[in-house]
């Protein structure tokens, strides 16, 4: 095993995903800038990366839900037109 998949499988194992991957990488490059203008702190800049996050992946679910619910809908027409035709 590689470094690359050793570090894929610990992601996987502990669910790190690349998003929550970047957020690390994004807190780390903030501390070692010395920002003028800091109006959050590493903590909040962190929840609202976590919160946007979360959104996005709600968002992801809502259109696999409707792409299953869709498909679902297609079979029961195809089901209902094959039943109209052996009539």
């Amino acid at each position: 095993m590689d470094k690359q998949e050793f570090f894929q499988s610990y992601m996987d194992h502990w669910g790190i995903t690349d998003v929550l991957l970047d957020c690390y990488v994004d807190l780390l490059t903030m501390d070692m800038m010395k920002r003028i203008n800091d109006d959050k702190t590493r903590m909040e800049f962190f929840k609202e990366l976590l919160s946007s996050h979360h959104i996005k992946c709600q968002e992801q679910q809502n259109f696999e839900d409707e792409i299953r619910q869709l498909e679902e809908e297609i079979r029961e027409l195809i089901t209902a037109e094959r039943k109209q035709k052996k009539k």
